[in-house]
């Protein structure tokens, strides 16, 4: 994480100078390198590449950061790039990981009646399952999530009262 979060602050500041698509060529020529670098491969067989368990997550981190409001300013005003950007620098490793790549948790019913675990999921359509809700952990508000409530959950869930407004 903390790789990925140094990694982001100096491409917000690379594109303070530097034209965007400069900078995720750059971020993309350094991945590149340090992946031929401490990555295992055998040479024309990309199916044998592997990372140390401990690097495995960078590439993911990348490759949400290159989609992220802090190098994406299309469709942004200048205000919100600039705020995105300084707050990404204020906060610790922990919070700006979780603004670069959102949290899944998975929440499964538990056939006991106890109280569900919170799991931490794959941001895929892989993790939907019919028992389980997932909550998106993001540090910046998203305008439109998709409730993806599994079919045994919504079954679950309790009868809203005659005239109950919903929100």
């Amino acid at each position: 994480e903390a790789a990925g979060v140094l990694m982001a602050r100096i491409s917000v500041w690379r594109g303070e100078t530097e034209d965007a698509f400069d900078v995720l060529r750059w971020l993309d020529r350094t991945l590149i390198r340090l992946c031929s670098k401490y990555g295992e491969y055998q040479k024309d067989d990309p199916n044998t590449f592997r990372l140390s368990p401990y690097m495995s997550l960078y590439p993911q981190f990348i490759f949400h950061l290159r989609r992220s409001p802090f190098l994406q300013v299309f469709n942004s005003s200048p205000d919100e790039t600039a705020y995105f950007r300084s707050v990404l620098n204020r906060e610790g490793v922990s919070t700006a990981a979780v603004m670069i790549q959102p949290t899944l948790l998975r929440y499964a019913l538990n056939p006991n009646g106890g109280a569900p675990v919170g799991m931490p999921a794959v941001l895929d359509v892989s993790s939907l399952a019919p028992d389980v809700i997932l909550l998106l952990d993001t540090f910046f508000p998203r305008r439109r999530v998709p409730r993806p409530d599994g079919g045994a959950v919504a079954r679950r869930r309790l009868p809203r009262k005659a005239g109950a407004r919903g929100i």
